[in-house]
């Protein structure tokens, strides 16, 4: 998708969207395109074992951080090891979730109360993760 959005300049007309305000979503891939770099399944098939491999997926880079959607479901814990390589913070949204960003604020909405987004950080290839609250906005200087 993002290979073909540049060939067309989709990520350039989006990226001036965003630069007038104009409201930006997306679900699964499309939530991955906002940031630096996602963890999909875009490139991957399911292999012998009868498991996804992923790979990282190049966004436009909106938000500073690696994405991960779908968190909760299998598979997605390879998400923990891709971010022993990454020098920018992970964003690990389970189903149900939205990260919401507005004027450098951001804010977890869930739509089930028991779905959950982490945070997750590397510190010398090992990976800390702690739970984003659905709350009111908050900086997202205080995590990014």
């Amino acid at each position: 998708m993002m290979e073909i959005w540049k060939q067309k300049n989709v990520d350039q007309y989006l990226i001036e969207a965003y630069k007038n305000n104009i409201v930006l979503s997306g679900v699964s891939a499309g939530s991955i395109c906002w940031f630096e770099r996602g963890h999909s399944d875009s490139n991957s098939f399911e292999n012998a074992d009868g498991c996804w491999e992923y790979t990282k997926a190049k966004g436009i880079g909106l938000i500073s951080a690696i994405h991960c959607p779908h968190y909760n479901e299998s598979g997605r814990e390879t998400f923990d090891d891709m971010m022993k390589s990454e020098n920018i913070h992970g964003i690990a949204l389970e189903n149900n979730c939205a990260f919401v960003i507005k004027d450098n604020m951001y804010r977890i909405i869930k739509s089930d109360c028991n779905s959950k987004a982490y945070l997750l950080k590397n510190n010398a290839g090992k990976v800390s993760k702690n739970e984003l609250i659905a709350n009111e906005f908050s900086s997202i200087a205080t995590i990014l």
